[in-house]
């Protein structure tokens, strides 16, 4: 974790720039295409890799709704499948390509879901969750606050994982009967888990609709919860942590100017609004 940690705030450092109108959008996908190629870590061609991932965020089926593009994905799994299956390269450190890939040989359905979860859902779940936490951060008010007292940072990133669930639907087949809320649910039943709405619930969360920096956030269910969690939730609230550290030392104070009414947002394959295209800055003296 410290070593995918460390290669992203080195990315920050690359691509913040203290300059008016700085598209953040553009940075944190490169950003999360970054933290993909080190969570596989294929031993090179990881500049090819994060410009696969890239192009996936913005139109594999399985990550966007319209203007769909499958060849950046396949090209990605073409590259590691050659790389670990075909010419056998060794891995040059730990990472899924090492772990999964080069070592075990797994079945090809296998292969694919191990390239496909931080590709597609990793990858865009990152983006929105850093995205959203910017825009948090700027629209509730709190940037003096982090800035005088870094210390609640992580409330921050936990309110902000409540607050808007950058991932905020799934769906899921009921397996055995069960009765929710009065409602009898046949096993074979689709059903919409709605996470967002989860996370203002009033019963568990007074005054759900304001963001709250003194708030307990347990039981929130941003990346799903207990041993249904995601299994990169850890890493997720570390590199929120490392991106809100770094935004603030490199770009310090901030306004965003690009209005709500006008945020253009990549439709999901799941109907969720999870990628914003246009978050643009300017320091704030």
């Amino acid at each position: 974790m410290q070593r995918i940690a460390d290669a992203f705030a080195a990315s920050c450092q690359e691509l913040i720039k203290p300059v008016d109108n700085l598209n953040i959008s553009e940075i944190i996908e490169d950003l999360s295409a970054t933290v993909t190629a080190e969570i596989i870590n294929p031993p090179f061609k990881k500049a090819e890799i994060k410009q696969y991932v890239k192009h996936i965020q913005r139109h594999h089926t399985g990550a966007v709704k319209y203007n769909t593009d499958d060849t950046g994905y396949n090209m990605f799994v073409g590259l590691l499948t050659s790389m670990a299956v075909l010419l056998k390269i060794p891995a040059t450190g730990p990472g899924i390509y090492k772990e999964f890939l080069a070592n075990n040989n797994p079945e090809k359905s296998y292969q694919d879901s191990l390239m496909s979860g931080p590709a597609i859902s990793g990858a865009s779940s990152l983006t929105g969750a850093l995205e959203i936490l910017t825009l948090d951060l700027f629209r509730e008010n709190k940037l003096d606050i982090i800035l005088a007292d870094r210390s609640l940072i992580p409330n921050l990133i936990n309110e902000s994982l409540r607050f808007h669930a950058s991932t905020g639907r799934f769906s899921r087949t009921v397996k055995q009967q069960v009765t929710l809320h009065g409602v009898v649910l046949e096993p074979g039943t689709r059903v919409a888990l709605c996470l967002e709405s989860a996370n203002r619930d009033p019963a568990m969360f007074p005054d759900p609709d304001k963001f709250l920096l003194g708030r307990n956030t347990n039981g929130q269910v941003a990346f799903g919860y207990g041993v249904h969690a995601c299994i990169a939730l850890a890493i997720c609230k570390k590199l929120m942590q490392v991106w809100v550290e770094q935004l603030l030392d490199l770009y310090g104070k901030y306004r965003v100017i690009t209005e709500n009414k006008d945020l253009q947002y990549v439709i999901t394959a799941s109907g969720n609004d999870d990628m914003i295209t246009n978050i643009h800055l300017v320091t704030d003296k």
